[in-house]
């Protein structure tokens, strides 16, 4: 019979993996009969469920190319992993679907409307458990799931990702040592591992198939582990597919030569890794507990593993003086620079006026930051020729390894459109406000020939560059990771409004929510990273100037001082009211200009 998720104790869930059928699942209705009505809230929940690490497949009887076309017109596509998708048996296709995640069965729910087909599934797949789409308790099971998975910033969906990219690579290749061979993998040691408690506590009491100890911890015991005589230190990997992250735990007891802890991560199963550290160690003594995927031999000949630079996910410890700090962003960041610039060395990377038009040139969106890494010459020099409000040191973003701290405020990225050039789709840009009607540059030409433009300048640049709407969630923290993955040094961002708005700008609020969503998944994925909610110094509506992007000046003192105060060993500003002042007095003489610059 199929397990019943619904007994599962509270205190830990164990499901990693979701696989879903399609007809009657995930939208009403048979697809190869005719049309679907999709149920948006199994769509979003399945979303939902990869912002918190338990990822979704499909296993489905239906044509494969109709079936990924519904799937990309419900934005469903790219949130699956090794889907299924064929006129087969679904037992088989499970199998297969397991075998590919490098999971047990027991980690793995299978939904079906079909009672014949949980069946099958579960003959096939002993131990899976299954659940009935048409059952009473369905969201009642997955609502259970969001509530005990912590958000993880799309860290292990991101590496399963890469991981899909590299099994469908390694079935291309012949010889899998010439493969491991030109994979590129690397690890690197960390041997501070109090930082890494959660991870570790996850390592030791979840994972199975590399877990040679399987010695079982609580957080206190495990904090005891740390702090004893124990030689302790974590592992992360990657290879040219991606970065897997925080992959292992070892505890070695170097005086008896004999190891305590020996355990990694199943996404790195078949690598070689875990026999690279074995023989690193010398082969020491080892009791290995219950059945593991992998036998570990003396000797070991892996030539395909390097080891690297130490791993330092923080630059400095709490409580340091800062020597440097870069500040980027709009004008949250302007004004709170006056406040900073005395206490350590500050760079700053902000928006600032066109000499050539009468606008705001906002260099500071996420996506001209990532355009700054990952943007090819070509790429750069085809937005800067094509498009008016576009500069070459929009691409000028400084390299972050010199800087102890970076503030950053992807405030703009809560407002602009983005649009993709016609020749190139690749190629994109941020401009504008997505909430334009059909966000059409056209369709704003008479306030682009108020601030310089021609009517022949609108109607070429509407043609050349073609609306794709707000940044979605997904590709914002795709750009976060690229940009700010590799930062060694400590991370303040700062949202945007989401409690209360300005007059007549609720429309920004939905999307104001989803980007908060995810720069507060990408804090709890990060190390030394501090998401600051500016809904908690604001009191009202009367605390905005003008606009949702601009606060009145106690909110700017508010947040200032709290930044000084809380983060980072900066000392407390000397005369602090005395400096609200001064900039205030200075922000009089420019506040003619800035009312009549471009503020999108």
């Amino acid at each position: 019979m199929p397990a019943n998720i619904l007994n599962f104790p509270h205190d830990r869930m164990k499901i990693k993996l979701v696989i879903w059928d399609l007809d009657n699942t995930l939208w009403d209705g048979i697809l190869d009969e005719g049309e679907v009505v999709p149920r948006r809230e199994r769509l979003e929940m399945i979303g939902e469920l990869n912002d918190r690490g338990v990822l979704n497949s499909i296993c489905s009887k239906n044509d494969f190319q109709r079936a990924i076309a519904k799937l990309r017109e419900l934005s469903l596509a790219d949130e699956m992993i090794f889907p299924a998708i064929a006129w087969e048996p679904k037992g088989s296709m499970v199998e297969s679907i397991i075998e590919d995640f490098q999971l047990r069965a027991e980690n793995v729910l299978f939904i079906d409307d079909e009672e014949v087909n949980l069946n099958e599934v579960s003959f096939y797949n002993p131990g899976i458990n299954t659940l009935n789409a048409a059952s009473d308790g369905f969201d009642d099971v997955l609502n259970r799931m969001l509530a005990e998975n912590n958000p993880d910033g799309r860290k292990r969906f991101n590496q399963y990702k890469n991981f899909e990219k590299k099994i469908i690579a390694r079935k291309a290749f012949g010889d899998n040592k010439q493969f491991l061979r030109e994979s590129e993998i690397s690890i690197s040691l960390d041997f501070r591992c109090e930082q890494y408690l959660e991870r570790i506590d996850e390592l030791i009491n979840r994972t199975n198939q590399l877990n040679f100890t399987k010695n079982r911890l609580s957080i206190a015991e495990l904090k005891e582990v740390i702090g004893g005589d124990n030689e302790n230190f974590v592992v992360f990997a990657r290879d040219r597919f991606g970065d897997y992250g925080l992959i292992g735990f070892v505890s070695f007891r170097r005086n008896a030569h004999e190891l305590e802890h020996f355990v990694f991560s199943c996404r790195v199963l078949n690598m070689g890794i875990e026999q690279y550290v074995y023989d690193k160690l010398g082969c020491p003594a080892l009791e290995v507990a219950g059945e593991v995927s992998t036998k570990l031999v003396k000797g070991g000949s892996v030539d395909w593993v390097r080891e690297v630079e130490p791993h330092n996910s923080t630059a400095s410890k709490t409580g340091e003086k800062l020597s440097s700090i870069l500040m980027a962003g709009g004008c949250d960041l302007f004004q709170l620079h006056h406040f900073l610039k005395s206490q350590a060395e500050l760079d700053t990377y902000f928006n600032y006026p066109s000499a050539k038009y009468r606008v705001e040139l906002h260099r500071d969106s996420l996506i001209y930051l990532y355009g700054s890494r990952h943007y090819s010459t070509r790429q750069q020099e085809t937005i800067i020729g094509n498009f008016p409000f576009v500069e070459p040191d929009f691409f000028a973003f400084p390299r972050l390894d010199k800087y102890d701290l970076v503030i950053y405020s992807p405030l703009v990225d809560y407002l602009q459109n983005t649009y993709a050039y016609a020749e190139d789709p690749e190629v994109v840009i941020s401009w504008g406000d997505f909430t334009n009607p059909t966000g059409n540059i056209y369709d704003e030409k008479e306030f682009l020939k108020t601030v310089g433009l021609t009517d022949a300048a609108v109607m070429e640049l509407s043609s050349k560059w073609l609306p794709l709407g707000p940044i979605s969630p997904e590709d914002f923290l795709t750009k976060l990771q690229a940009v700010f993955g590799d930062f060694k040094g400590k991370l303040i961002l700062l949202g945007g409004a989401s409690k209360y708005f300005p007059v007549a700008q609720e429309k920004y609020l939905e999307h104001h929510v989803r980007l908060n969503r995810v720069l507060k998944s990408f804090q709890e994925s990060r190390a030394a990273t501090v998401y600051i909610d500016i809904d908690k110094f604001i009191t009202g509506p009367g605390d905005f100037a003008g606009s949702v992007r601009h606060y009145q000046k106690v909110v700017y003192s508010r947040l200032a001082q709290h930044i000084v105060e809380n983060f980072y060993g900066l000392e407390r500003i000397p005369a602090f009211e005395m400096a609200v002042a001064r900039f205030m007095n200075g922000l009089s003489r420019i506040a003619g200009r800035i009312r009549v610059m471009f503020s999108r």
